[in-house]
Formats: C-alpha cells, structure tokens, sequence
C-alpha cells in the first residue's frame, strides 16, 4: 500500500481567529520555525503522534535549519512525515502490510494546544501497490 500526502492548502480558522499556514516562517525573522508549525503525519509503526518540545527541550524540535525534510527530523521522531507542498516524492511513503491495520495520525506540529484554532486542510491519496515477486 502506497500514501502519498499532497496539495496542503492553507490553514483555515473562524473569524476573528488569525490564519495560519502549513508555511512555516516565522514572520518577522524570516528564518523557519522549528518548535512548532506544519502539519505532521506519524505512520503506522510510530507508537502515536509526537510533540515538540517547550524552550526548555529544543533537543525535540526540529533541527536547524528547520525544513521539514526526514534528516531534519527531531531524533525522538520515527515513522513520521512533515508533508510539505509539491513534494510528492518526499510525500511518498510505503506502508506494509502490517501496518495496514495499524492508525495513522495527522495533528499539528506542537506542544502547546491549547493556543490552536482551526485546521489543516489535506489530500491523502492511498493506492494499492504490486505485490512483491515470488522469493528466490
């Protein structure tokens, strides 16, 4: 079985709510967010969903300098994906067999909830795949 994660929309929040976006740049400094931000996806085989980490545990945040791509994943973080926009092929994951009856969580990436409002908007496109050959 096949996942791949694609066309993340913007963030979208009630009035008088600000709007966020998957987007992370923190604005104003221009550099990207590590602590928090994004959408995050944690696959089957990953235990649950994971968090961030306040200023007193940046070692759970992601690492500089601060793309969402696998390497820059903090290392408490397995079996997850930070899915990010016209990225199909960093979007693309296999999941097994096993892990077909297993959960698969979508949340922000975070550690602070109670200051969220609204949600991320996302596609998920799940295929099936060619069974492997015959073993040798």
């Amino acid at each position: 079985m096949q996942q791949v994660l694609n066309n993340l929309d913007r963030m979208v929040v009630p009035y008088p709510c600000n709007t966020k976006s998957y987007i992370v740049v923190m604005p104003g400094a221009g550099h990207k967010a590590r602590q928090e931000g994004g959408p995050q996806v944690a696959l089957p085989g990953s235990g649950g969903p994971f968090y961030s980490g306040d200023r007193l545990h940046d070692e759970r945040w992601i690492k500089n300098p601060g793309a969402r791509y696998d390497r820059n994943r903090p290392d408490h973080m397995h079996y997850a994906v930070f899915p990010m926009r016209s990225a199909e092929s960093h979007n693309r994951r296999q999941l097994t067999r096993s892990g077909a009856t297993k959960p698969v969580y979508v949340l922000p990436w975070d550690f602070k909830f109670t200051d969220n409002a609204g949600y991320y908007k996302a596609f998920v496109h799940i295929k099936k795949g060619t069974p492997p050959g015959p073993v040798e």
